[in-house]
């Protein structure tokens, strides 16, 4: 019977060479044997073999980074091909909306003024004052219809500038007012204002500007004679509440499906026949979110509509020394409140 006692490797280096030595000692009856292999060759296949095994280890962690970044590539390559084909959708109906929304203001601003040429010399002062109000009147939604048209575009195209500062919404606010109060009288609309002092936001004023001026030609443009607009702005907690609010024709239940979407874009005459692009809302929904606001709506088909637009409310220790400053001078009252 053969007992095995001790297998060894040592390592021998002689003249420069070195070898690996495989010593075994084994007992077999009464003897021991002693039995010494050189294991240089086995040795090194073996070290071989390890280094081989761990190349494959290292080649298999590579490859499998490989795939996750190859999947990750694939996935944005198909996002970014449904982007585009979601921004041709947008192109094509985009000019769509430029050549039918627009030729028909054109249509009757060339037609109304065409016809004042012509027929002035046997036209009465009042009928003269009537077409002359149809052409002001035209132009006026002409370039409304413009304005969202090249704002929109430019959205697009990422050539809009954001700048956010902050800035008193009261006073810009009360502009809005003196301008729209004298077309809300031209329609036989009450314009009310009930605005707080001293509403300071941090957002981008041209684009709350364009969305507060879309959303009161909305309600003037959606309300019928003798009805009301209102407008109200004031802090709730940590935001700034501004609510545009109507007496007017409100939203069919169809038309609310499609609001804030440009693929499902939809126009709607108002009271008078004004005309629309259907841009306004997309417009102001995409301004709002942009200045980490909110813009919410209700609205009851033949009762009116309430919009709603909820900003941050700034925190007045936080206020630079420069916009302080700028505003000290200015003369304030308890708040503005007007009806005409």
């Amino acid at each position: 019977k053969q007992y095995n006692i001790i297998e060894k490797e040592f390592e021998l280096q002689a003249n420069e060479k070195k070898k690996i030595l495989g010593i075994r000692l084994s007992k077999v009856s009464k003897e021991y044997w002693l039995a010494v292999t050189d294991i240089s060759t086995q040795a090194n296949r073996d070290n071989e073999l390890r280094k081989f095994v761990e190349e494959l280890h290292y080649n298999k962690i590579i490859s499998e980074q490989y795939a996750k970044e190859l999947t990750l590539v694939n996935k944005q390559l198909n996002e970014s091909q449904k982007q585009l084909q979601e921004i041709n959708i947008n192109k094509d109906k985009f000019f769509s909306i430029v050549a039918h929304d627009l030729r028909n203001p054109f249509s009757a601003l060339l037609g109304f003024s065409e016809f004042l040429a012509k027929e002035a010399d046997d036209l009465t002062i009042d009928e003269i004052k009537e077409y002359s109000n149809s052409i002001n009147s035209t132009g006026r939604h002409l370039l409304a219809l413009l304005e969202n048209l090249l704002t929109w575009s430019r959205v697009q195209l990422g050539r809009l500038e954001f700048e956010p500062d902050y800035y008193d919404l009261s006073e810009q606010l009360y502009s809005l007012y003196n301008y729209f109060v004298h077309l809300a009288k031209q329609k036989g609309i009450t314009l009310n204002f009930d605005i707080d002092e001293d509403i300071t936001v941090f957002a981008d004023s041209n684009m709350i500007h364009t969305v507060l001026r879309n959303l009161i030609t909305n309600s003037i443009k959606f309300t019928h004679p003798s009805g009301s607009v209102n407008i109200k702005a004031c802090f709730e907690k940590k935001q700034c509440i501004i609510t545009v609010s109507d007496t007017g024709v409100g939203i069919s239940s169809e038309d609310k499906q499609k609001l804030f979407k440009i693929e499902s874009h939809h126009s709607t005459e108002g009271t008078n026949r004004e005309k629309g692009s259907g841009l306004g809302l997309i417009i102001c929904n995409e301004f709002v979110l942009k200045n980490n606001g909110l813009l919410e709506y209700e609205s009851i088909e033949g009762k009116g509509t309430v919009f709603t637009v909820k900003l941050p409310r700034t925190d007045a220790g936080k206020l630079n020394s420069s916009f302080k400053t700028a505003n000290s001078k200015t003369k304030k009252t308890s708040g503005y409140k007007f009806s005409k």
